[in-house]
């Protein structure tokens, strides 16, 4: 089963959907989020649903550091996981 046909799966991307674009229970965190893959097991989890928000274009990279290998992700305003 991929993460299209998961509703758990489809929750936690709406979660961190909400935290890139700084809505809900994340308003005051502001908007973005970077991610750095290759620090530890939960960075890499992260970024890989970066990429999966990516995808669904729901977010873009807005900035990437080659040599940190860290992301900048932004969400443009409104979107959100169909369901």
């Amino acid at each position: 089963m991929d993460g299209d046909d998961d509703p758990e799966a489809d929750d936690g991307l709406e979660e961190l959907l909400d935290l890139i674009a700084g809505r809900g229970k994340y308003r005051g965190h502001g908007e973005g989020l970077w991610t750095h893959p290759g620090d530890h097991a939960e960075e890499d989890a992260i970024h890989a649903q970066c990429l999966e928000l990516e995808r669904r274009g729901l977010v873009r990279r807005k900035e990437s550091d080659a040599v940190t290998r860290a992301t900048l992700w932004q969400a443009p305003p409104g979107p959100r996981i169909a369901g």
